[in-house]
């Protein structure tokens, strides 16, 4: 993404470990405090083990 500032991840938890087309699970995603001012978007991107399926969740600090 353009602009974009990577921040370090400490952890990650998914449940359950794999999901297949239409399943629903858990994430969850520790990292370090991103350097974001507020009402600033930031994004989170997931993606598969190959990289050609990405998630993205784009968030506002209120």
């Amino acid at each position: 993404m353009p602009g974009a500032v990577p921040v370090k991840v400490l952890s990650v938890a998914m449940k359950p470990m794999r999901l297949a087309p239409g399943e629903q699970g858990l994430v969850v995603v520790e990292a370090e405090t991103p350097p974001w001012a507020t009402r600033q978007t930031f994004h989170v991107v997931l993606s598969d083990t190959s990289g050609e399926h990405r998630f993205s969740i784009h968030l506002m600090k209120q």
